[in-house]
């Protein structure tokens, strides 16, 4: 069912529309152009999942998050329903992912949080992991893409 403006016999503008009950999704709200979803929007599975961000072409694409029935969230780039580039993957219990994806698996470094300040970096070819290294972050430093940084002397350390 579908509840929005039409232009030319297309869905055009903010609307939502629900899906039938033997279909994966329950209910899409955002925009839509030509009968696509397409711009902002909320898409929600029978699963429990929802994502919320830019769609292109009736697929996520652009800036979005997911959120998974877990609780843990994906909030990154899409191309063509994709993870595809820089993203970060939090859990319910506070540790993050954060790296590069291609074609919707894990490509090149990624830096990993746990909620109690270790942290571990992690190479991935094609979603293969093939190296890992662990390290305890002071509860006084700040990390980044360019190093770790303590906030007392401004002292650097590469990663």
């Amino acid at each position: 069912m579908m509840k929005s403006n039409s232009r030319d016999g297309l869905t055009e503008g903010e609307g939502i529309c629900y899906y039938p009950r033997d279909s994966g999704v329950v209910s899409y709200r955002g925009e839509y152009h030509r009968g696509r979803r397409h711009g902002n929007g909320t898409l929600v599975w029978r699963d429990g999942r929802t994502y919320t961000g830019k769609f292109a072409n009736d697929r996520r694409g652009g800036i979005g998050t997911m959120t998974y029935r877990d609780g843990s969230t994906y909030t990154g780039a899409f191309v063509k329903g994709r993870r595809q580039g820089k993203g970060q993957r939090t859990y319910a219990n506070g540790s993050t992912y954060q790296g590069s994806y291609e074609n919707d698996v894990k490509q090149g470094l990624f830096v990993v949080h746990n909620g109690n300040g270790d942290r571990t970096i992690e190479v991935y070819d094609k979603g293969e992991l093939k190296k890992r290294s662990s390290s305890r972050l002071r509860s006084n430093s700040v990390s980044n893409d360019y190093g770790v940084f303590s906030k007392r002397t401004n002292s650097t350390s590469s990663v």
